[in-house]
């Protein structure tokens, strides 16, 4: 079994932090962009929690956390507007999203008040779900693939496990954005948010590693299972 470098650890405890503060700002500011980042801060989260609480269950997790780390860290810059042109287009398309919600929102005064809230949520909603959706463009055809060229093709089991905290991530975005959905609502939301799971996820470690990319294997499911009661805990640190 390897050990978990601390120092890596560290690192990435820190990138939860500051992903989680991105967010925020976005949030705040009603930046569209709120919702990627969102999911990005927990996909970091469960990674550091299942580590510290089992790190057994990751073949090679210092591999994982370089991982990790470089494409959290692209996101970062492009954050930090240093962006490279798919980080634009996704910037731009976030941009345009939100100017569709401003125009429609224009009109809203001119409907009842139940109707307009119905318009507002349901425009809110599109607008950072096609905002999400672009920056997962970016990030998993580039940045994913930029990271696996620098760092080296991980594990596939390993890479395969995370898709379990990228479907989690994605779904604790969704009830952020729409409160507690269930059923056929949020069966509805993540078939928009696809692009955040296995098909452009798992299609950039084929391509770019030549080996086929396995399911969440059962072991890991039952493991985290058994601390889902610390891996719920939405919080900025550990």
């Amino acid at each position: 079994m390897a050990s978990v470098d601390r120092e890596l650890l560290d690192r990435n405890l820190r990138m939860q932090t500051d992903l989680w503060h991105v967010s925020e700002r976005y949030r705040t500011a009603a930046d569209a962009r709120w919702m990627f980042a969102f999911a990005h801060f927990r996909i970091t989260q469960q990674i550091n929690q299942a580590l510290i609480a089992s790190p057994w269950v990751f073949r090679e997790p210092n591999a994982l956390l370089r991982f990790n780390l470089a494409f959290a860290s692209a996101f970062m810059t492009a954050v930090s507007v240093m962006v490279t042109p798919p980080w634009k287009k996704a910037f731009a398309e976030c941009a345009f999203a939100e100017s569709v919600r401003s125009i429609n929102a224009a009109h809203w005064p001119t409907l009842s008040t139940t109707s307009s809230e119905a318009i507002a949520n349901r425009d809110n909603a599109s607008a950072v779900l096609v905002c999400a959706v672009a920056m997962a463009n970016a990030h998993i055809n580039t940045d994913i693939v930029n990271a696996l060229r620098n760092i080296g093709c991980i594990d596939r089991n390993d890479y395969g496990n995370i898709l379990l905290f990228v479907e989690q991530g994605a779904k604790d975005a969704i009830c952020r954005l729409q409160g507690l959905v269930l059923g056929s609502t949020m069966n509805y939301l993540k078939q928009l948010m696809l692009p955040l799971d296995e098909i452009w996820r798992n299609a950039v470690y084929e391509q770019y590693c030549g080996r086929p990319v396995p399911r969440v294997e059962t072991a890991f499911l039952q493991q985290i299972d058994r601390n889902r009661h610390q891996l719920s805990r939405i919080r900025p640190a550990n």
